[in-house]
């Protein structure tokens, strides 16, 4: 049940944050009220018979926050109690949390908007979850010395060496598709996973993306040609992009000089490994 509760609350993307040094944060301790409208408590998740009885999260001036929910399985059973501590940072209107013992995976990503008193957080399934700030619960803290603006995320450690090329393994591409330099195939998969968007990784989800872009004469990506034409989750999409725009081609070569070309990226997303695969593309 904390799984689906912490997948309820992610939000459009699992990338890493940019930096937003000294970005106010609503800090307080706010008790969860209302999701989708309706008033707790709530069936959730969605025609599973369980229900949300009471939650509550604390945003600490630490930088660490707090999550607490009260549910109640199907069929008359007890209630349980479940929550996460961690660390959070903001990005703009968007809060990023990486709960204890997760650092290795992405932040757990959702929009916010405080108005007066009441909180308000956005997931990807489109869910509205409101939060009223609990004024007889104040928090304490200091504040890191930097604030609460996120900082760019350390790199992640390579899973293992992996490569996927357009015959969707590490051997020779196939005839006449572009390949990838031996570096940019070498991390590829560890790449994706990086960018995975944490809580469809821990549910065990996944996406296919189509992904057009142009390869400079160098082997470099245009980063401003990428465009993803086709995606079965929008969580995926930025994750998509990034990758493509981070890859490295071997040059393709015309009488004897690099040239430039247009390329397509299938992507599959998968929490069991992840793999790509491309082909020469024409202009549209």
């Amino acid at each position: 049940m904390r799984r689906l509760l912490l997948a309820g609350l992610a939000a459009l993307a699992g990338c890493a944050p940019a930096m937003h040094s000294g970005t106010a944060a609503p800090t307080g301790h706010y008790r969860w009220t209302h999701l989708n409208g309706q008033a707790r408590p709530a069936e959730f998740p969605a025609g599973s018979g369980a229900r949300l009885e009471d939650g509550s999260i604390e945003l600490q001036p630490g930088a660490r926050f707090s999550l607490r929910f009260t549910t109640r399985p199907p069929g008359g059973a007890a209630a349980r109690e479940s929550g996460e501590d961690g660390d959070f940072c903001i990005g703009g209107d968007t809060l990023y949390f990486t709960p204890d013992g997760r650092d290795s995976r992405p932040p757990v990503v959702f929009r916010f908007a405080r108005e007066g008193r009441v909180l308000r957080l956005w997931d990807s399934q489109g869910n509205e979850w409101r939060y009223t700030l609990d004024e007889t619960r104040p928090v304490a803290g200091r504040a890191p010395a930097g604030g609460l603006g996120c900082r760019p995320r350390a790199p992640r450690p390579r899973e293992q060496p992996d490569c996927a090329t357009a015959d969707g393994g590490c051997g020779a591409a196939a005839a006449g598709a572009p390949v990838l330099t031996p570096e940019s195939g070498g991390s590829l998969r560890a790449a994706m996973r990086s960018l995975y968007p944490g809580l469809a990784y821990d549910a065990g989800l996944g996406a296919q993306a189509e992904v057009r872009f142009r390869v400079l004469a160098d082997g470099r990506v245009d980063g401003e040609s990428v465009r993803v034409v086709d995606i079965t989750s929008t969580q995926f999409t930025m994750p998509s992009r990034q990758l493509v725009r981070g890859l490295r081609f071997v040059p393709r070569v015309v009488d004897g000089q690099p040239v430039p070309f247009l390329a397509h990226a299938s992507l599959r997303w998968d929490p069991r490994g992840s793999t790509a695969t491309f082909r020469h593309a024409t202009e549209p």
